[in-house]
């Protein structure tokens, strides 16, 4: 889509084609045209419109993806976060043309004196995914290939902290004493269903099958419903947290956890143990692979041998 108009005594040309977009300003609107004709035939050829556009630089997918993809994920908010931070950096903004090795190395360097591997990766990510798409879907160069070609240090595993009942205790005290909505609970059901937080804070009464004693998670992290058997106890819990008047955004929670956890002299305990320690417990049960599969949702059971701590004692039976 070409358009051309005049302001402040120039003719302004705009040219937009499949998320590209330049704009120029000429003395006279026969250049004007020329100019538009020309960047039309550079931009997708005069009868091939397969050719791949070529936008100015990293950001400007970025900018796209914030707007059209982003808002439809989850797990929006945190990337949106993310997209915004990248778009300060500097390699970002450079054009493609010029965009080379060194400058996504520099940033490398930069951002892990600054942050963990782990993080930086999950960060980088975005940047690739956000390429991938625009290559197989809005017909975009990108480079995707230079990113592809980044080395980092790979995470090293983190150290899970096995919950006993005294820090269960501490926990559950310090939640109690925080005014934090439903903090106490929402710790009793992440050690009870393996549950991450994102999921226990989407539980609704409709969720709760009280007479044959389920709790339906329609939403999950890997897109698969699964169903919880309840006893008692946490089904009273569940109810009550159900229809809870209030209850703590994700951030709230996520704050409110590291308040606690100093409180409570578990500094190293993070919420994510929780769910570790839920599956250490039912292995300690004796609960079979496909029962504990189908309690915390993993699809293979090599992801969920990376769940299980369990006590040395029964480790040692394990390798008998």
């Amino acid at each position: 889509m070409a358009s051309i108009r005049k302001r402040n005594g120039k003719y302004q040309a705009q040219f937009k084609y499949r998320g590209y977009y330049r704009a120029k300003s000429f003395d006279r609107v026969t250049d004007a045209k020329a100019w538009v004709q020309e960047e039309h035939q550079r931009v997708a050829g005069e009868f091939n419109f397969s050719r791949k556009v070529r936008p100015r630089n990293t950001a400007e997918i970025l900018s796209r993806y914030l707007n059209d993809i982003t808002p439809t994920k989850r797990g929006f908010a945190s990337e949106s976060t993310v997209i915004k931070m990248l778009l300060k950096e500097h390699w970002v903004n450079i054009p493609l043309d010029n965009l080379c090795m060194t400058h996504i190395t520099a940033y490398r360097d930069t951002r892990l004196s600054k942050v963990t591997p782990a993080t930086f990766k999950r960060q980088f990510n975005v940047v690739k995914s956000a390429c991938k798409l625009a290559e197989d879907e809005w017909n975009l160069e990108t480079p995707l290939t230079l990113l592809k070609r980044l080395r980092y240090p790979q995470p090293r595993p983190k150290l899970v902290t096995r919950i006993t009942a005294q820090k269960e205790a501490a926990l559950i005290h310090a939640a109690k004493n925080t005014t934090t909505p439903q903090l106490a609970n929402i710790i009793r059901i992440a050690l009870a269903t393996g549950m991450r937080r994102g999921e226990i804070l989407g539980i609704r009464p409709e969720h709760i099958d009280k007479d044959h004693r389920l709790l339906q998670i329609p939403d999950t992290k890997n897109g698969y419903p699964r169903v919880f058997p309840l006893n008692d106890a946490l089904l009273e819990i569940l109810q009550e947290f159900a229809i809870a008047d209030s209850k703590p955004s994700a951030n709230g929670l996520r704050q409110a956890w590291e308040r606690i956890r100093i409180k409570a002299r578990c500094p190293n305990v993070r919420f994510h143990d929780l769910r570790h320690e839920a599956i250490s417990r039912w292995w300690e049960q004796g609960l079979t692979l496909p029962q504990i599969a189908s309690r915390s949702g993993h699809r293979s059971f090599s992801e969920l041998f990376r769940y299980s701590h369990c006590s040395d004692s029964l480790a040692r039976q394990l390798t008998e």
